[in-house]
């Protein structure tokens, strides 16, 4: 297994439920990624900027991004993220309780990479997550890290 897939795992969901489902659904697809928390925008955004100073090898592999956060909402933590020079490549999934086509669009516009809506059914809801782990930690292939202009002599 790469080194790029183990890279954290950043989580930003505001429910302690959805949190627990997909750090089950991490295991039950047997990623070793470590996981991080955001429990909501502000903080999301904190560990974004932090991540954007640290080495390459400590950005993340994929974020997992609800929209509906307290404080600072998703859109804007996409948004902010995109950004970032350093975390332009870091895949970025929004699972959501939204299905506006309206969020849907503006995310992809923003920059996202997969748009999910939520089920309500935690199996379904389980089931779904464990597809988005699987995909994107163990069957694609991951961009290097960080991004950096080329300099020219």
């Amino acid at each position: 297994m790469s080194s790029l897939r183990l890279r954290p795992i950043l989580i930003v969901e505001d429910s302690d439920e959805d949190y627990d489902t997909a750090v089950t659904a991490i295991a039950r697809v047997g990623v070793p990624n470590p996981v991080l928390r955001a429990r909501d925008g502000d903080e999301c955004l904190e560990l974004l900027a932090a991540a954007a100073k640290a080495a390459a090898s400590e950005a993340f592999a994929l974020v997992l991004l609800d929209l509906s956060l307290p404080g600072t909402d998703g859109r804007d933590v996409l948004r902010g993220l995109r950004e970032i020079q350093t975390l332009r490549r870091v895949p970025v999934v929004v699972l959501t309780t939204s299905g506006s086509s309206r969020d849907c669009d503006a995310c992809y516009e923003a920059g996202a990479n997969a748009y999910h809506k939520k089920p309500v059914q935690f199996e379904e809801h389980l089931a779904v997550l464990e597809e988005i782990f699987r995909y994107w930690c163990r069957h694609v292939v991951l961009p290097a890290a960080e991004m950096r202009p080329r300099v020219s002599y």
